[in-house]
């Protein structure tokens, strides 16, 4: 007798882990939230909000890559009645010698103009960090309300064991603002 139980919980636990992940997408990319959140932390300490950026990245993943070219892609769901962004699963574990796509999205709440998204993988060594990979995945114009999302290929990862952080930064204007995860060398 063959059980489905196994099967179930691993689409049970894919299904919980989406809907987080689309849960903490519009926390982080809602400009109504977030102000709503420095408001009431800057209440909780008595000092006066802090000012909302013009533009903030949302998450920055590592995913693999399509060997049949089907993701990433916008809007790859037949019949969806919003927007979507359809990747490869994020993966926090990097194998050496494998390369990833990198996926950083960002929204803009109130900026005007020209901004430039980077991403770095960086990895402490001892006493200094050290830059794995790094690279300038575009420039490109926007206006408010605008949410985009930029991919770039990376390098091969190296053999070095341990924790790094990759980051996704939005440099708009004077400003920049970034986004981390930690991830796993292995």
């Amino acid at each position: 007798m063959n059980s489905t139980l196994p099967q179930v919980h691993k689409l049970s636990m894919t299904a919980v882990a989406l809907t987080m992940l689309i849960t903490l997408i519009f926390i982080a990319t809602s400009p109504v939230t977030l102000e709503a959140q420095q408001a009431e932390l800057a209440a909780q300490e008595g000092k006066a909000p802090a000012t909302v950026p013009g533009m903030l990245p949302s998450f920055i993943t590592a995913g693999n890559i399509d060997p049949n070219g089907k993701v990433p892609t916008l809007n790859g769901v037949p019949g969806s009645a919003v927007e979507n962004l359809d990747l490869a699963f994020p993966v926090t574990v990097l194998t050496q010698g494998t390369r990833y796509v990198y996926s950083v999205v960002v929204q803009d709440y109130n900026y005007t103009g020209s901004c430039t998204v980077t991403f770095k993988l960086t990895q402490v060594q001892g006493t200094k960090t050290v830059t794995l990979d790094s690279g300038t995945i575009t420039t490109f114009n926007t206006a408010p309300g605008n949410i985009w999302v930029w991919l770039t290929t990376g390098k091969a990862i190296p053999n070095s064991p341990g924790l790094a952080t990759l980051t996704g930064s939005l440099k708009y204007g004077t400003t920049t603002t970034s986004t981390k995860t930690t991830v796993v060398l292995q």
